[in-house]
């Protein structure tokens, strides 16, 4: 019975020290106005942060599929959509 309450609480305590914030960073928007350095931008301020900074509309206008191999790319990377920012996420679609 001890050995069971002393496995829970040590199980318990790992958790809690194996938590991250990290976790509270992945909603980090891209801030364009500050120099990218080499892990990318640098999150801005969340009094900042609009709902348009997670609304990207260009997936829904057709690519140009006048080329050569009649297919039309749209990309959605974090450099064009800040909400993507800090996510480690980019959306192509190929119509």
């Amino acid at each position: 019975m001890i050995m069971m309450k002393f496995l829970s609480r040590l199980f318990a305590f790992s958790l809690i020290l194996s938590s991250s914030y990290a976790g509270v960073q992945d909603s980090c928007v891209a801030d364009y106005t500050a120099s990218q350095g080499p892990a990318g931008y640098s999150c801005e301020n969340p009094e900042n942060v609009t709902v348009n900074d997670f609304v990207y509309s260009a997936p829904g206008v057709p690519g140009n599929t006048s080329i050569m191999i009649k297919t039309g790319i749209t990309t959605a990377i974090s450099s064009q959509f800040p909400g993507l920012h800090g996510i480690g996420l980019s959306l192509a679609l190929a119509c």
